[in-house]
């Protein structure tokens, strides 16, 4: 069955460009049905007007979710990242990744990943900590009923607000913010409604495997080798933190990829999950440690008495690993005394050494190593000979 969904204006707001009065609406609010369950980010009414985002709301079929990169309104007074909400038969979330409200100020409120879960072992708010109305708040989970005030004023943070509607419906809001006298608005964040949630199918087992096909050298391509059981088709995907690093298709409950040039010299943890095609069988993950070796560049030094030609080589292109190389020229006789640097632009640097008095001179060529670019301490030395 189709479902309408009803948009409510409120007073218009009046604001300035170019000496101009404009009469500006405030954001449109979609309106939840009665009986709707729903899960939305932040939302804010009174002298800040955020209209509840992102949000997700139908009846116990539902199944969707909605992500957000950043919400807030324009003079950042209120302010989330990394917004995600989700609702199905088995389970209703929303989460923050950053929350901030009124910066600044004594009612300054600071939240990292904010979320309130609901499953059929029941609801939970948590947090990674922070800070409220200038009170510490610790991470892990939030005792219901948590509450801070502003000392004077009319400023009250509650966390883990617990409710029942007029439906029946079970409304859990991870923060809200009153002051109806001093900021005289109200801001509600990781809120959800759930009624009776199912308890999840389950499903068959499986297992993903990853192996390093060979030792890596930074800025040169390295590969992983994965077999799965349990399921034979589907995709896997490999993550280093937040982002995604690679991906490729399980066929037979075997795939082969190849891991980004630029991945980092040292220990690498990478996220493995296997996606099987069934929905049958369940999502397995490992972790596969990758090693990358640092790249040691090959230098090569010509002198023409204070002009020195370099050329660089090993080291990858641009395109495959970004990097920034710096040649510095050294006194010899003084090994603390740098005469000279600069930046390699390409394989190929020419310089010329100042200050050299007539005679013979003894210089040391040196990339220094960094581990910005994962490249090892290079060094060569010339002989020069300046004409008088």
């Amino acid at each position: 069955m189709s479902r309408t969904t009803r948009i409510l204006v409120g007073a218009l707001s009046i604001a300035l460009l170019g000496g101009t009065a404009y009469a500006v609406p405030p954001p449109a609010r979609a309106v939840v049905e009665p009986g709707d369950w729903y899960a939305f980010g932040v939302e804010a009414t009174g002298a800040v007007e955020l209209a509840a985002e992102p949000l997700v709301s139908g009846g116990p079929e539902t199944d969707q979710g909605m992500a957000v990169t950043d919400v807030g309104d324009l003079e950042g007074r209120v302010e989330a990242t990394d917004a995600e909400v989700s609702l199905s038969q088995t389970r209703v979330a929303s989460s923050l990744g950053y929350l901030h409200l009124f910066p600044d100020t004594d009612a300054e409120v600071e939240l990292a990943d904010l979320e309130t879960v609901a499953t059929t072992s029941g609801v939970v708010v948590r947090s990674e900590g922070g800070t409220v109305l200038g009170h510490p708040v610790p991470a892990g989970p939030i005792a219901p009923g948590t509450s801070y005030e502003l000392e004077g004023t009319s400023t009250v943070v509650h966390l883990a607000v617990t409710e029942t509607d007029a439906s029946g419906l079970t409304v859990v809001r991870g923060l809200v913010l009153t002051s109806p006298d001093d900021l005289e608005t109200t801001v509600t964040a990781a809120a959800i409604a759930v009624g009776e949630l199912q308890a999840p199918p389950v499903l068959a087992p499986t297992t993903v495997a990853a192996t390093q096909v060979r030792s890596a050298v930074w800025g040169t391509p390295t590969a992983l080798s994965i077999r799965t059981t349990g399921a034979s088709a589907g995709r896997v995907f490999i993550r280093q933190g937040r982002g995604m690093m690679a991906s490729a298709a399980v066929v037979g409950g075997r795939a082969s990829l190849r891991l980004p040039a630029w991945l980092g010299a040292g220990r690498n943890s990478l996220e493995v999950v296997f996606q099987p095609d069934s929905e049958a069988a369940a999502v397995s993950s490992t972790t596969a440690v990758v090693r990358v070796a640092q790249l040691r560049p090959r230098l090569s030094v010509r002198a023409s008495g204070p002009r020195l030609r370099v050329q660089i080589g090993g080291l990858p292109h641009w395109s495959v690993a970004p990097h920034v190389v710096w040649v510095k020229v050294y006194d010899q006789a003084r090994p603390h005394r740098l005469l000279t640097l600069k930046q390699a632009v390409g394989s190929r640097v020419r310089l010329t050494v100042p200050g050299l008095s007539p005679g013979r001179h003894r210089l040391r060529v040196e990339i220094p190593g960094t581990e910005s670019v994962n490249i090892k301490r290079t060094v060569r030395k010339v002989r020069v000979r300046v004409r008088p």
